[in-house]
């Protein structure tokens, strides 16, 4: 088994959040939407193993990339808790866990807030 690297949730914290508020928010996926969370997942998918040669890195990057892929098979309804499930998995695996995170609807700050670190 890779062993783990923890990677800085801050120096992450905007594709995070992005990321959060397109998993998280209890609107339909639209296909905008749907475009949307593929492509932050698949640049996150390659900023994580940027200049690394970390095995378990390169492992979840093509987790993230299978979350994108799936993503764009959504149906146009809220978030299904498989998709939350398996980012909130996703993101547990690759970054401290902030208090910042979201882990609900209920969690998103208000679109254009700063979350402090």
């Amino acid at each position: 088994m890779p062993q783990p690297v923890t990677l800085s949730a801050e120096a992450y914290q905007p594709e995070i959040l992005e990321i959060d508020r397109l998993v998280f928010e209890a609107q339909p996926f639209t296909h905008a939407r749907r475009e949307a969370l593929s492509r932050s997942l698949e640049a996150l998918s390659k900023r994580v193993t940027a200049g690394s040669v970390s095995r378990f890195l390169k492992i979840e990057s093509l987790e993230i990339r299978r979350l994108g892929e799936m993503s764009k098979g959504l149906p146009d309804a809220p978030p299904p808790p498989a998709l939350t499930h398996n980012w909130m998995r996703i993101r547990n695996n690759l970054f401290e866990d902030r208090a910042w995170f979201v882990r609900s609807a209920a969690d998103l700050p208000a679109s254009g807030a700063v979350v402090t670190k």
